[in-house]
């Protein structure tokens, strides 16, 4: 989630204006972001391909600095992020195991 005013700490996604697939260039609207004040568009700075929506428009409160979506610059990479997730916060929280001394 990217900080769309200098006191934002969390957002919700209130639309995506552009699907998965679809080619954007900079300055076009990606999505609506709903702030603790407002609903704020967020922008492209570069152009390139939406390849996975990673943060759905469900009303959930998203804090900055997490992902929300994928983005490539080729359309032919598009392709290898169809059925792409982020790793759930239990496995990246869960220790490595360990090797058992023999």
């Amino acid at each position: 989630m990217p900080s769309l005013s200098p006191t934002m700490e969390s957002g919700v996604i209130a639309s995506w204006e552009k699907k998965e697939g679809d080619k954007f260039d900079g300055g076009d609207q990606l999505a609506n972001v709903e702030t603790d004040k407002a609903v704020v568009s967020f922008d492209a700075t570069d152009s390139g391909y939406l390849a996975k929506i990673l943060a759905p428009a469900n009303g959930k409160q998203i804090s900055v600095g997490t992902p929300i979506a994928v983005v490539v610059y080729s359309e032919k990479d598009v392709a290898a992020f169809t059925d792409f997730t982020l790793p759930s916060s239990d496995s990246a929280a869960a220790p490595a195991p360990t090797a058992a001394p023999t």
